[in-house]
């Protein structure tokens, strides 16, 4: 298929959907509904094709609510079903919002992804997720945004689904001298301890020997051992310094 058949194939998909012409089933979410075609939501979703093949209400109604959802994060799904995209930058607000910052957008669309089995929309959101770090992960100004969003991918992706999750591990392994002065990223180490296994995990599967692993922990955690507040002597996996250095033996 060339390159201007495919366009013709998304711009066609892309007047139907804002249409709503020939659509068998609508999706509800809070306050908002979209028409769709059971063809381009079950080809894509494994959820989607089991729950409109089943002998389910959602099947025979013709319909389905998705309460646990955000109406924005819903659009962006739909929108990926029909158009192989979505767009990851949130309407013009005065001020700045964390909510609506990219890496937040994108780490719940990939959530929603996986809740709805979407495993190309994943896949779709984790290069934009990379594109939004390489471009611009401090979005507000300071690294607020970023631990928020490094809270939720933490909080919504299964130990075993590490693809976005593999993606900010890379880019907090390239960062160590800058989030080692970062008090709201050592407080997700504290309060994460899921998260703060990852990290510690992919610091050591990055380098290779005992001598540039502890050299990767002075830069993310002090050459002084301490956190980033000074309040606690986090200990080396090697010279055991400090009371909690127990925890190396």
């Amino acid at each position: 298929m060339s390159a201007n058949n495919h366009q013709d194939i998304i711009a066609g998909l892309a007047r139907v959907k804002a249409s709503g012409a020939y659509h068998d089933f609508v999706i509800h979410c809070g306050d908002r509904s979209w028409k769709v075609h059971r063809l381009v939501i079950c080809s894509q979703s494994e959820f989607f094709r089991k729950a409109c093949d089943g002998n389910f209400e959602e099947a025979r109604k013709g319909e389905m609510t998705l309460a646990e959802n955000d109406p924005d994060i819903v659009e962006r799904m739909i929108d990926y079903l029909y158009l192989s995209d979505y767009n990851d930058v949130a309407a013009s607000t005065e001020g700045f919002d964390p909510n609506d910052c990219r890496l937040w957008i994108n780490a719940l669309v990939y959530a929603i992804a996986g809740q709805y089995a979407i495993p190309h929309l994943q896949t779709v959101a984790r290069k934009k997720t990379e594109a939004a770090l390489a471009c611009n992960w401090k979005e507000d100004g300071t690294d607020e945004s970023f631990v928020k969003a490094l809270d939720l991918v933490w909080t919504t992706t299964p130990q075993s689904g590490r693809g976005l999750r593999n993606c900010y591990l890379a880019f907090v392994n390239s960062h160590t001298a800058e989030l080692r002065n970062s008090k709201s990223f050592f407080e997700l180490l504290r309060s994460n301890a899921d998260f703060m296994v990852n990290v510690v995990e992919s610091a050591w599967d990055a380098a290779p020997t005992t001598t540039t692993r502890t050299t990767t922990w002075k830069h993310l955690l002090g050459s002084d051992t301490q956190s980033a507040d000074g309040t606690q002597d986090v200990g080396w996996p090697s010279g055991k310094k400090g009371k909690d250095k127990g925890r190396w033996s």
